[in-house]
């Protein structure tokens, strides 16, 4: 299953929460460029790093995450 990023609902959950890219990155255990390409749609995270990175951000799955 292929699972793409809304870019404008994701960016606004980081901008906020209490993280910045960075720091959401390193409790996520991914690096900033394997973020990067998730939001450009060059490669797509697993289902268990979609949920970490919503509940880091205190958000639903199913509001920053398609198919």
């Amino acid at each position: 299953m292929i699972i793409l990023i809304e870019k404008e609902k994701f960016d606004k959950a980081v901008m906020l929460s209490d993280f910045n890219i960075k720091k959401l990155c390193e409790k996520a255990g991914i690096t900033t460029q394997m973020l990067w390409y998730y939001r450009k749609g060059k490669y797509f995270p697993n289902v268990l790093i979609a949920v970490r990175l919503c509940k880091l951000l205190n958000v639903k799955v199913e509001d920053i995450w398609h198919d």
